[in-house]
């Protein structure tokens, strides 16, 4: 009779044993899957934030409402309205990337106020993908596309104009960063993809220029 008693309490422990390894394999699974659920919408999020501002500013487009009065990552353009700075922060103390003139268009990323003097900065991304900081007093910002009435050109880093659009085309001068050309046309390499500005130099000679190297001018 005892040692009956006894197998029957093995089989209950036992079989609570595994009763117990299943919950908390369950439980370590469970999380497991949370974890990586909160992972994925962690990067979905801004994403969906991003596309909602943007068919919001579609609509309004569409609509023939004003257009709105927030600029839009990556999407608005920063004009300036002086010759200024486009610097490696915000702030003065900052070293300059490059000085452009008035008209000159950049596109716009983001605002920054400097917490010590109250100063509002806009963060602009320059055509070959760098950040910088214009004063926003200098600049007007554009929540519409800016596709054409280009005049100049500003060469944001040191640069070969070429005697047509493509690299192996040969060097007709260097262009040094700050310099600015006459703008003639845009031209798209249909092999390679690559958006060159079609330019007038001083001496009256046509060059291109890969578009990474320069901003426009209004």
């Amino acid at each position: 009779m005892k040692k009956r008693i006894f197998i029957v309490m093995l089989v209950f422990s036992v079989g609570f044993g595994f009763g117990a390894i299943s919950i908390s394999t369950a439980n370590a699974n469970s999380n497991v899957v949370l974890a990586s659920v909160e992972w994925v919408l962690s990067k979905i999020n801004p994403i969906e934030q991003r596309l909602t501002q943007l068919e919001a500013r579609v609509n309004e487009l569409d609509s023939g409402s004003p257009s709105p009065s927030n600029p839009i990552q990556d999407v608005s353009s920063v004009v300036t309205t002086k010759q200024t700075a486009i610097r490696r922060g915000a702030g003065t103390q900052y070293a300059s990337l490059l000085d452009v003139p008035a008209n000159t268009i950049v596109t716009y990323y983001s605002t920054f106020t400097n917490s010590t003097n109250g100063e509002k900065w806009y963060i602009v991304r320059l055509s070959d993908n760098r950040l910088g900081a214009v004063l926003s007093k200098n600049t007007q910002v554009s929540v519409t596309p800016i596709q054409s009435g280009f005049k100049s050109v500003v060469f944001n880093n040191p640069a070969p104009v070429r005697r047509g659009a493509s690299d192996s085309y040969a060097i007709y001068t260097t262009a040094p960063v700050g310099s600015t050309l006459k703008y003639e046309s845009t031209y798209v390499n249909p092999s390679s993809g690559e958006k060159w500005y079609i330019v007038r130099m001083s001496d009256g000679k046509v060059g291109a220029v890969r578009a990474n190297f320069a901003e426009v001018i209004r």
